[in-house]
């Protein structure tokens, strides 16, 4: 019988060996499930250890199943004992001697849980125990050397080691080397390699040229980054979705990179081009170029992914929505929110919200009010955004009786209005010149707990000095301050020039004491004015 594995010692190193990391075990897989517990795994084992007793030849198969099924659910930490117990217990008290399949498991399992001394243990038992290399496996411990950092090792064994058993490195060999240098900002090293497997006649792949063009951007070599997409694209290769996120970010922000639209363009194609790819990938690409602003790609390619038969999800289009309005193109926008619809794309209240804003800036709240019922009868609640939105569109129209009707409902639905809310209603207000309502919007907000700042103040006391009611104007200022509120320059130059059309010079430069005082620093207006007053000898009578 075979002898234990914990025999040999963890920092014993053998010649390499196994095949069939991804070959399916024979049929036996009533064991095979993932996020099996500690406890339920050695249940199941020590009842499958019972049954393959009574059996005159035990078979490694169901073993192969179950042990499957406990590396995938013992990632965590120590995990590995458990599963070397088990291995050490299926030979020992089993009888039952490890395959091809069940070296394979455990290899792969030692990796993914940077085990990387334990997988060579177990290379060195599946030598010893006449199974043959293949590059598959050579390759799974490469990655394991590289996971932990011991990359002199993994650059040792690809070029050194598996050569001498006959095992010719391959195009994942060298990929997975070529990632960790990136990863690392070991370009040079990483460009190095990258051009020796060239020389060796291996084609490369997206894999290849992912790593090395995040590394070069990231490095702010955007020449380099470039030119290896150039050749990535030109060979009709597609990057992953990470990278070409990234590459729509470096490519737009950066003010060197020419014919910016041309590699977007081929970039696009190639992913259009090919079949192995989701609707995840194209809304994320769709998403990054509203991201950067490229708002005429992104449409592009959203109108293109509909016509393979992706349908977008309802964020991805909300952002292309928002950038259209945010860009006043609301004939585009209104040709978006509609052919949601004839998707069966959900709009959601953001997509509500979103073109009734888009709507309200160009003036057409009356557009944005009935595009709210439709929202109702459709099924979809307006929300505080919703009601904000045409309240504030009512105010700058000056429909102020209809605003205050809009706040009364939204209140009668269980929405309470908000600082937002109170503060267009205040600036409707003033803006008429009804210095009364406004006055008691901001005591009514002062009720409700919802605290006005210095903006809303300065609304109300901008349209006091307007009309010349400067004693209330100054009140108000000392209201505002002894509710912990500083007046700003904004305060002040309202103040002043008040007092300047009102002749009152001497009040005005009184304030301008005042301010300065208090650490507000005059603006350009307030200085023109100090010119004037000392030009008319008022400022010396001080």
């Amino acid at each position: 019988m075979a002898a234990p594995l914990l025999s040999q010692p963890l920092s014993t190193r053998f010649t390499l060996s196994t095949h069939a990391l991804n070959s399916h075990s024979p049929p036996n897989t009533r064991f095979e499930r993932k996020n099996l517990s500690t406890e339920e795994a050695l249940h199941k084992f020590d009842l499958l250890l019972r049954a393959e007793k009574e059996k005159p030849k035990p078979s490694v198969y169901p073993f192969n199943s179950l042990l499957k099924s406990i590396c995938l659910s013992n990632y965590q930490e120590n995990g590995y004992v458990t599963i070397l117990s088990l291995f050490n217990r299926m030979i020992q008290e089993g009888g039952v001697y490890p395959d091809e399949h069940t070296y394979a498991t455990l290899i792969h399992y030692c990796c993914r849980a940077k085990q990387t001394d334990l997988a060579f243990v177990f290379f060195g038992r599946f030598v010893k125990d006449g199974f043959r290399a293949d590059i598959s496996t050579m390759n799974l411990l490469v990655r394991g050397l590289c996971v932990n950092k011991r990359v002199s090792e993994a650059v040792d064994l690809v070029f050194d080691k598996m050569p001498k058993m006959g095992c010719k490195p391959d195009l994942v060999s060298y990929n997975t080397i070529i990632s960790y240098f990136c990863k690392e900002g070991e370009m040079d090293a990483a460009l190095n390699l990258f051009d020796e497997m060239l020389g060796r006649n291996i084609v490369p792949n997206s894999d290849s040229y992912d790593p090395l063009i995040v590394g070069f951007y990231n490095k702010r070599e955007i020449v380099k980054a470039n030119e290896l997409l150039f050749d990535m694209l030109d060979k009709e290769l597609v990057p992953d979705t990470a990278t070409q996120c990234l590459v729509i970010s470096k490519i737009y922000n950066d003010k060197k990179t020419e014919k910016k639209d041309m590699i977007i363009d081929k970039m696009i194609n190639n992913t259009l081009a090919s079949r192995n790819i989701s609707c995840h990938k194209y809304k994320t690409l769709v998403r990054e170029l509203c991201k950067t602003g490229a708002i005429d790609k992104a449409e592009d390619l959203l109108h293109r992914i509909i016509l393979k038969g992706f349908k977008p999800d309802t964020i991805t289009c909300n952002m292309l929505l928002n950038n259209q309005c945010k860009r006043g193109r609301m004939d585009k926008a209104k040709a978006l929110f509609n052919q949601m619809g004839d998707l069966g794309i959900f709009r959601s209240v953001v997509t509500y919200n979103t073109f009734m804003n888009g709507l309200c800036k160009q003036g057409e709240v009356e557009k944005a009010e009935k595009l709210m019922n439709e929202m109702v009868i459709g099924g979809v609640e307006p929300d505080l955004f919703t009601y904000s939105t045409i309240v504030g569109g009512l105010c700058k129209e000056g429909k102020m009786e209809k605003a205050v009707k809009l706040v009364d409902e939204m209140i009668s639905r269980g929405l309470e209005p908000d600082f937002v809310a109170y503060s267009t209603l205040v600036d409707g207000f003033c803006k008429e010149g009804a210095t009364e309502k406004a006055r008691k919007l901001i005591d009514e907000m002062v009720c409700r707990g919802i605290e006005p700042n210095v903006v809303t103040y300065n609304m109300l006391v901008d349209c006091l000095c307007k009309q010349g009611n400067m004693e209330n104007a100054v009140k108000l200022m000392h209201e505002m301050i002894s509710r912990g509120l500083e007046p700003n320059v904004v305060t002040y130059n309202t103040i002043v020039d008040g007092f300047c059309k009102d002749g009152a010079m001497e009040k005005a430069l009184k304030f301008v004491d005042e301010m300065v005082s208090r650490g507000v620093e005059p603006n350009v207006h307030i200085a023109c004015l100090l010119i004037v007053c000392a030009n008319k000898g008022i400022w010396k009578k001080q």
